[in-house]
């Protein structure tokens, strides 16, 4: 991580009652009206550490697979990566040439989207995109994505789901 927080707040700890946490997430209880000093020291702290940094979002790919791969043996493999978070993130996976098949808003404000996706000679497959509701009407028809794969079961059926992370036009 370019910046770690829980250093970041060791930085601050004569402000907080307790924090705890690692690199990339942490929690902390402030002392009561200590709240500007606090900001004021996390901005020159993350100004110190980031000063000439480019920060962009980074997105890595673990394999490229093919819709047709995801009901089979790989949807029945991913237990085996479980459990995922911190120090073990979720395999990111990229499929090309993904047909959108259909896509609508979801939510309480319409801030997520749903859609239907199929590649070729493939059977459909549902995904999911949180926050990205906007993006649902500008959607190109064919489109390139990153995701991760969740198992979902309910009623006692099993079915396979894709947190969509990223896309991009199909190339």
């Amino acid at each position: 991580a370019e910046f770690h927080i829980t250093e970041a707040l060791d930085a601050c700890a004569d402000l907080l009652v307790r924090y705890g946490g690692h690199a990339a997430a942490a929690g902390f209880t402030l002392v009561p009206g200590n709240w500007e000093a606090f900001v004021q020291r996390l901005r020159a702290i993350a100004q110190d550490k980031l000063h000439g940094l480019v920060l962009r979002p980074h997105l890595r790919i673990d394999a490229e697979v093919g819709i047709a791969d995801l009901a089979g043996r790989l949807g029945r493999q991913m237990e085996f990566f479980e459990p995922t978070g911190y120090g073990n993130p979720a395999p990111v996976f990229a499929a090309r040439n993904v047909s959108v098949q259909s896509v609508r808003r979801m939510g309480t404000d319409g801030q997520h989207m749903k859609l239907r996706l199929q590649q070729a000679g493939s059977a459909t497959v549902e995904a999911v995109a949180f926050g990205e509701g906007a993006a649902a009407d500008s959607l190109p028809q064919q489109i390139d994505i990153a995701f991760n794969l969740e198992l979902n079961e309910w009623q006692g059926k099993r079915s396979v789901q894709l947190r969509l992370r990223d896309w991009r036009p199909a190339t």
